[in-house]
């Protein structure tokens, strides 16, 4: 079995449709590293691909790397056309995204990976995130964590303040300054009385008695959007939210703010109260985005 000495380097050519297996700490990168070095954790077998095209796969051992090439898979299936074949092909090419599969609990810190992870409970459909060793962020910038389209059931029948919609979000997400787009849409009695549309943020569990970073009050209106953007302001527990209009526009409030520790798991909540118990109002619509670039 091949080996290569700690503090030193190797270049191995890797045959299409083979792979690499081995022991030993250290980095691997393959063609130009365009997807970033993969870490080789020491006391874990670890294997580099097999990919469709033949690589150039750059070993760096930081302890005795023990590795060899293994059989080759079964040929592809058939039937691909010439379009489909040169589209698999490219997608194994020195340019290939490799991203790990992971979960929020399961990330790590960033100083421990550098490159591409897919994360399955952020996000609706998951989400890919990317570090450059010193800080997670979100390909793309952004995503959807929460969607409801469907009408809630009418606030009616009581004064108390009640939660319309919650999500809850994981110890950290919002990092030191990422943000929240908080989005909906209501339809309430259109008459003189106050009808209080509320944003939250708290503890898991906070419901009514988060901190409010948006409190619009509506009278004489059958319908509308309300919502704002909260931001952790360099600080996992400082955040700037909502000037109390209905989605964060020209207004004559103060900009309100929390100290919410961000860095435990945390809720928002979208609320609802009436000052007349004749009175009602449903949440039509709420999104959620996390905004960490």
């Amino acid at each position: 079995m091949p080996t290569i000495t700690a503090n030193t380097s190797a270049q191995v050519t890797l045959p299409a449709g083979q792979y690499i297996n081995g022991t030993g700490a250290g980095v691997a990168l393959v063609g130009t590293g365009g997807a970033g070095a993969d870490p080789l954790s020491a006391g874990d077998a670890w294997q580099i691909g097999p990919f469709l095209t033949s690589q150039t796969v750059h070993l760096t051992a930081y302890t005795l790397l023990d590795y060899e090439i293994r059989s080759p898979l079964a040929a592809p299936p058939a039937g691909l056309t010439t379009a489909q074949t040169t589209a698999t092909q490219a997608l194994v090419s020195e340019d290939v995204i490799v991203a790990r599969t992971r979960t929020w609990a399961t990330l790590g810190a960033p100083a421990d990976y550098i490159g591409l992870a897919y994360v399955t409970d952020v996000g609706l459909r998951g989400s890919l995130w990317r570090s450059d060793g010193s800080a997670w962020g979100l390909v793309g910038g952004s995503c959807v964590l929460a969607i409801t389209n469907v009408a809630g059931t009418a606030l009616t029948g009581t004064t108390t303040e009640t939660p319309a919609f919650t999500y809850s979000a994981p110890a950290g997400l919002l990092g030191l300054n990422g943000a929240l787009h908080i989005q909906g849409k209501a339809t309430l009695t259109n008459s003189a009385n106050n009808k209080t549309l509320r944003v939250r943020l708290g503890a898991v569990g906070s419901g009514i008695t988060g901190s409010i970073l948006q409190d619009a009050v509506l009278t004489t209106t059958a319908s509308a959007p309300f919502g704002c953007r909260i931001e952790n302001r360099n600080s996992l527990s400082s955040q700037i939210g909502g000037n109390d209009t209905l989605q964060d526009t020209i207004g004559v409030n103060a900009w309100r703010t929390a100290t919410v520790n961000t860095g435990a798991a945390f809720d928002v909540n979208l609320t609802a109260q009436l000052a007349n118990t004749g009175e009602s109002i449903t949440l039509q619509s709420a999104r959620i985005i996390l905004y960490r670039p």
